[in-house]
């Protein structure tokens, strides 16, 4: 059919398995010692040809497929790795590097939801004052901004989470000059976590009871962009 497969590595490393010989080398003319039938070579001690043998770890290769191209078109993606994923909101910057100041690019690796903070089921809130109804919506409010500036203040300038992210938070994103995306594959984000370094993060609640987000949990590299491929877009981090 009409699919194109786009190849995104990890950069996986080549693993020296074992050495196996693969049968005496031709042994050239040598001279002999004495004469006739008997003599023997001066040097009878054969030679060996010794071949490594690598193995490759083939779960960390990424193939995509992406329809409106022909297969002969298909890429590898050489020391980088290409998302099925797309910006969230079109404010964002389609492209963001280490040559645009601040050194690499942090990637934020997220397994949760970012959306308007409500309270959980079961919790109660009386209130006399009609007025302080929107006091509480104003602090849900402030909650969510909070949440989003720890991301972005602990250096993340690329947001990528396996759920929800609403209207209130790609506001805060675009402001920023962040690229967002959603419901990115789980499986997807655990090898791109492995391939730049970083942690993908389910919580930000620490052994306080407060919301932080560590900058160790960041990954890095130098450059991550939205490109066209087939019938729609991908996000290549490279």
């Amino acid at each position: 059919g009409e699919g194109s497969a786009a190849a995104a590595a990890s950069a996986p490393a080549a693993v020296p398995e074992e050495k196996t010989p693969q049968g005496s080398a031709a042994e050239p003319a040598v001279p002999t010692e004495g004469g006739g039938d008997d003599a023997l070579p001066a040097s009878a001690a054969p030679k060996r040809k010794e071949k490594i043998r690598y193995k490759y770890p083939l779960s960390a290769l990424h193939v995509l497929k992406a329809h409106g191209k022909s297969s002969l078109e298909s890429e590898l993606i050489d020391g980088g790795f290409a998302l099925n994923a797309c910006r969230a909101a079109q404010g964002m910057p389609t492209s963001v590097s280490s040559a645009d100041g601040g050194g690499p690019v942090g990637i934020a690796m997220l397994d949760m939801n970012l959306q308007r903070h409500r309270m959980g089921l079961g919790v109660q809130v009386i209130v006399k004052d009609p007025a302080e109804i929107e006091n509480i919506k104003k602090r849900e409010m402030d909650i969510t901004k909070e949440r989003v500036r720890k991301i972005i203040d602990a250096g993340a300038r690329v947001v990528l989470t396996t759920k929800g992210v609403d209207d209130l938070c790609m506001k805060y994103f675009v402001e920023a000059g962040c690229v967002a995306s959603r419901r990115v594959d789980r499986e997807d984000l655990k090898r791109l976590a492995k391939a730049t370094g970083g942690r993908v993060v389910t919580t930000m609640a620490d052994m306080d009871g407060n919301e932080t987000f560590d900058p160790e949990c960041l990954g890095k590299c130098d450059a991550v962009t939205e490109e066209r491929v087939g019938d729609g877009e991908m996000l290549y981090v490279r």
